[in-house]
């Protein structure tokens, strides 16, 4: 997977393991074969969608 981009339900996966799990950037970026870097975008790009659907959540 590494220089391709992952498909949205990969991504999805990415994100929701580092979030249910709380573990660092470093272990989904291991478990998936993906850069550190990407999965901090996946994160924050994922954080950002869903601050901007519950803005009173912020």
């Amino acid at each position: 997977m590494i220089g391709t981009r992952a498909t949205p339900n990969r991504q999805a996966l990415v994100v929701l393991a580092h979030l249910r799990r709380g573990d660092p950037h470093a272990q989904p970026a291991a478990a998936f074969g993906i850069g550190i870097g990407t999965v901090y975008r996946y994160v924050s790009e994922a954080i950002k969608a869903l601050a901007a659907l519950a803005p009173s959540l912020a």
